[in-house]
């Protein structure tokens, strides 16, 4: 069962893919972590992006821009590859307040896409 302990957040730096193996990476300034690199699925999340952002595929091709700055709660699966999100201008109030109360409660964490309403469902 997920709580909230397990819901990171973080500011998108960026998104990039490595040439050689085709992996694709989100860098994230996790509020927890600081500079975090997830392993993440190349086109689904940008298309997810998209979908949530806009102006994140333009004319077929990725627009990093677009995401670049903007705070999300994210979830991880159990691999820590990038699963899905929520921007937190799209999270409640009360979602907002009961993360940062887990926070307050948490230890400190170790280092380590489907929809985006994971915190509602």
């Amino acid at each position: 069962m997920m709580t909230m302990k397990d819901i990171h957040k973080g500011t998108i730096v960026k998104m990039s893919r490595e040439p050689v193996t085709g992996a694709s990476y989100l860098e994230i300034d996790d509020v927890d972590k600081g500079p975090t690199l997830i392993v993440c699925q190349g086109t689904p999340t940008a298309k997810a992006f998209d979908k949530v952002f806009g102006g994140v595929i333009v004319d077929g091709r990725f627009n990093g821009a677009a995401i670049a700055g903007k705070v999300i709660f994210y979830l991880l699966d159990p691999h820590g590859v990038f699963k899905s999100f929520l921007p937190i201008d799209q999270a409640t109030p009360e979602e907002i307040e009961e993360f940062e109360q887990s926070r307050k409660e948490a230890s400190p964490r170790p280092n380590g896409v489907q929809g985006h309403h994971f915190l509602r469902g």
